[in-house]
């Protein structure tokens, strides 16, 4: 797992936004956003904590957001096939 964080680390705040985008459009259990986050910034201390938090909730609620999508569509299709 943490080689996945050394990968999207290296991609600065747009991978940490792509990797919270995934966690939170996963219909798996997934660690929370606030768990990826803090391990992001003990990578990389030099990380700004505000900006850090703005690209997690972006990412968090346009995860959520694509998972609410896929959950619509899955119950359509679901749906026509009764």
């Amino acid at each position: 797992m943490a080689d996945i964080f050394e990968i999207f680390g290296e991609l600065g705040y747009f991978g940490i936004f792509l990797v919270l985008i995934g966690v939170n459009a996963s219909p798996i259990l997934m660690p929370p956003s606030w768990i990826v986050l803090t391990s992001f910034y003990l990578l990389d201390p030099n990380l700004n904590i505000l900006i850090l938090s703005i690209v997690g909730a972006t990412g968090s609620t346009i995860g959520r957001y694509l998972l609410k999508k896929l959950v619509d569509y899955l119950g359509n299709l679901l749906e026509m096939n009764k």
